[in-house]
């Protein structure tokens, strides 16, 4: 951040700077997540069709030891196995560490204290009009409906999940509300990069993978 700050003179830009840079160092990694996502979401129907099969073939009074049904209950964990992306929750864990120390850095170090940005007088402190916090926000709904999520298999669990689309962003809003503009900043910017990123991500797995052809 720094070296940064000394090209550019002014750590509101250094900071954009810094989260275009470091979005970009993971987004081979947002990339490999997403096309985990998306083999979830084509076994999401063939998930459920097994699970309408076992549900019928328990109503008939077909015991889990039967053969036909533990041959369902294989092929459900297999499904199963591929549709848990390992690597969605990876990003986020390598990134916790830098994030951690740019909090330090703001909030108690001395460098972001008085730099100012566009209507921001000081970074280390609270935007007055909090114009960041509702950015932040809506930045936050715009890049979780366009990121593809774990599929849902029940009706509950879409309504679930299309609840929490709409309710973190305000759950958010409300954390955030009174944080140092520096790192509302920094999410904001890495919102516009992550929706950004995921924009070329959906374009590029939008083209059907070719099967190869067996002799």
């Amino acid at each position: 951040m720094t070296l940064i700050y000394g090209l550019v003179g002014n750590y509101g830009i250094a900071i954009i700077i810094f989260t275009l840079i470091f979005y970009s160092i993971f987004f081979p990694l947002r990339w490999y997540s997403s096309k985990s996502f998306k083999k979830a979401q084509a076994n999401a129907p063939k998930m459920k069709e097994l699970q309408d099969k076992m549900k019928a073939m328990q109503a008939k009074g077909v015991a889990m030891d039967d053969p036909k049904m533990r041959e369902l209950q294989m092929e459900q964990l297999k499904m199963t196995k591929d549709a848990i992306p390992i690597g969605g929750c990876l990003p986020l864990l390598l990134q916790m560490p830098l994030f951690l120390a740019f909090f330090v850095a703001i909030t108690i170090g001395l460098d972001f204290r008085q730099s100012s940005f566009l209507w921001l007088g000081d970074l280390s402190a609270a935007d007055p009009y909090h114009i960041l916090e509702f950015l932040f926000a809506a930045s936050m709904a715009g890049t979780m409906i366009f990121t593809p999520t774990t599929p849902a298999i029940t009706d509950e669990q879409k309504m679930q999940q299309k609840m929490m689309t709409y309710l973190m962003p305000v759950m958010m809003l409300w954390v955030m509300w009174g944080y140092p503009a520096g790192m509302l900043l920094y999410w904001f910017f890495g919102n516009i990069v992550s929706f950004g990123q995921q924009f070329i991500i959906n374009r590029l797995n939008a083209t059907p993978e070719v099967e190869p052809k067996t002799v």
